[in-house]
This record gives structure tokens, sequence and C-alpha cells, in this order.
């Protein structure tokens, strides 16, 4: 149980930071921010070559930079994209490459990353603001590459968008969707200007719960908010049960010497 075992570090984090983004995570899921992302997307990509593929992209770049993990990104999203991939030609293979790697780059979209981003703001000792400032440029990159690819790939295979029938209308959408834009305002301001790491998915959470229980459109029933508590329970116990083990590992290898015999070693075979 000491500072360098189940209670290390990494255990610390997750206390201190990343519970609060995994609640911030299912309270968007349940109240529907994976369909309001899915039709931004949509109306902003479906009318293009292959736009199925970009939909996938966008959407798993909007969805992952507030969830942060690929599996809930792909559960989230890669149901409706890859059935409309393939839908549109592509092949099974290749919609379930494109929903896949998309989906893993939501760890590296900003603001919201993967638990890595938070250890590492940990180590350096440098604020979370400054490790999500310096992914963003490179996360931009990766999808800007990915959808690049997509482009070439229908380009050359003669695919054409969308049936105008299935894309929404981009103003209708963000009128429908503004309270996750705001949660993400709220998000982003609290964690760049107020530096509350630590409180800022809190209450990004409690703001978006509280308009989905008195809006009339959507509104929040009993058995979504059983379900959010659910899955919270499940996210955070999965979590903490992963790092424990890894804990185990950690202490075993420091208490009983073996790390420093291990680097040793490595030192004289080098």
């Amino acid at each position: 149980m000491g500072a360098e075992s189940i209670v290390g570090v990494p255990m610390q984090v997750v206390a201190n930071l990343i519970i609060g983004f995994v609640v911030f995570g299912i309270a968007l899921t349940i109240t529907g921010g994976g369909e309001f992302f899915m039709n931004f997307a949509t109306a902003l990509m479906g009318r293009s070559r292959g736009g199925p593929a970009k939909v996938a992209v966008v959407s798993s770049a909007f969805m992952g930079s507030l969830s942060g993990s690929a599996v809930s990104n792909i559960l989230t999203t890669g149901t409706i994209t890859i059935p409309a991939m393939k839908r549109s030609g592509y092949s099974r293979e290749y919609a379930a490459a494109v929903e896949a790697c998309a989906s893993t780059g939501g760890t590296l979209m900003p603001p919201v990353m993967g638990a890595v981003a938070f250890i590492m703001a940990s180590f350096l000792g440098v604020s979370y603001g400054e490790v999500m400032m310096a992914a963003l440029l490179p996360a931009v990159l990766f999808y800007l590459a990915l959808l690049l690819q997509v482009d070439n790939y229908a380009a050359r295979k003669g695919l054409t968008g969308m049936p105008a029938k299935d894309i929404p209308r981009i103003r209708d959408t963000l009128l429908s969707g503004w309270p996750y834009l705001l949660s993400l305002g709220v998000l982003i301001y609290m964690l760049l200007v107020m530096r509350l790491e630590s409180q800022a998915p809190y209450y990004a959470t409690l703001i978006l719960l509280a308009i989905a229980l008195v809006r009339r459109q959507q509104r929040l029933r009993i058995s979504q908010l059983l379900d959010f508590f659910y899955q919270l329970a499940h996210g955070v116990g999965s979590l903490v049960a992963v790092l424990a083990g890894i804990g185990l590992v950690v202490g075993g290898l420091s208490y009983t010497g073996l790390q420093g015999f291990l680097s040793r070693t490595a030192v004289v075979c080098r």
C-alpha cells in the first residue's frame, strides 16, 4: 500500500483528475451528446465525396475530445458510421479501419485526453493545460491526415457523398445541441483560464445535467439517471482495478530490489 505500489502516482492522478472527466464523458453520452456530434459532423461533411468516412473522422474527433477513450468513442459513433460507410461503397475492412483510427485519435484530442496525459502532467510537474495545448497541433494534424486519406480513397474509388435527405441542417443542429457546446466552453475556460483542473469536469457535468433535467426536448429520464450511475460505477471500478494490478507489479519490483537489479543489468549489458 506504499506510495510506490497500489496507492502510487497513477492511482493518485485518477482520484484527483481522471474520475471527473470520466463523469463528464458518461454524462455527455447519456444526454445525447454522441447523437449531436454525429449530426454536426454529418452537416459539415456529409455532402463531400466519401462523406460517410469523413463524418466518421470528424464525429470521432468531436466525441473523442470529450471522452478521451477510444473504446467508448467506437461504441458511441462506430455503430452508426461503419454501416453508413458500408452502404456508401466502402469495404467493411476499410470502414472498420477508418473508425478505429479516428476513435483512437480521441485520446490525443484536447480538452479531454487519455489517462496517460494526466499522469504525464503529474510526472513533469506542469499543469494539465500545458500538456493539452502541446497536444493540440499534433491532434489536429492527425485528423487532417486521416481526412486526406479517406478523401483520396473516395476519389480513387469514385465514391460520392450522402443523400441530401440524410443530411441535417447545420443551423437546426447547433440550436438543438447548444447545451453540449456550452458545457464544452465551460470546461475549456475552467481548464485554461481558471486553472481548476480537478473541479472543471464536475462543474461542466452539473451544467449539462441541469439543462437536461429542465429542457423540454430530450428531457433526462429517471432510467437515464440510473444508467448514468451504473456506467459511472462500472467505469471507475474498471479503471481502479487495472491501476491496482499495475501498482502491485510496480511495488513488487520496487520493494524486492528487482527494479534496481534490472536497471544495473541493462547498464552492464550496454
